[in-house]
């Protein structure tokens, strides 16, 4: 291993200080390292846009933005190759919380999610990227032999 050495604003390191104690880590270094192997996780992905993938995307719509639930029923029907199932759930008389699950090449996906999360009404927007490769596998499930596509991760 080797030793870096990082600078790090006061607030910063209160926050990181406050997260070790919170889950129990006995070292910052452990804290750090945790860190970056999630963000570097995070941008691996990016290098490799052609790479497929399944994704997480997950936002709070605020329902009385003018014509917001009309673009995300867009995105869906735009996006229908990408979007494997979507949900909403209502959390007050304005806002519901929007999950959907999309499967499909990074690059495509990024491009998707990036324009609905930059709309106008939408907030905490939040994509987790899921490197995959897709298997066509052939098997029974007691019915006799098929084949279908199994999604690895």
């Amino acid at each position: 291993m080797e030793r870096v050495t990082i600078t790090i604003d006061d607030d910063l390191l209160a926050s990181i200080d406050q997260m070790m104690k919170q889950r129990g880590y006995t070292a910052r270094s452990e804290v750090f390292r945790d860190l970056l192997r999630r963000g570097l996780a995070e941008e691996q992905p990016r290098q490799s846009p052609k790479t497929s993938c399944v994704a997480v995307l997950s936002f709070v719509a605020e329902q009385t933005v003018r014509d917001l639930p009309q673009r995300i029923a867009a995105f869906q029907r735009e996006h229908h190759d990408l979007v494997v199932s979507h949900m909403q759930v209502q959390l007050d008389h304005e806002s519901a919380l929007h999950t959907a699950t999309l499967r499909g090449p990074v690059a495509a996906i990024r491009h998707a999610t990036d324009g609905l999360l930059t709309q106008r009404g939408i907030r905490h927007g939040r994509v987790t990227i899921i490197p995959s490769r897709e298997e066509v596998a052939r098997h029974s499930h007691g019915h006799g032999t098929h084949s279908h596509v199994h999604v690895v991760t």
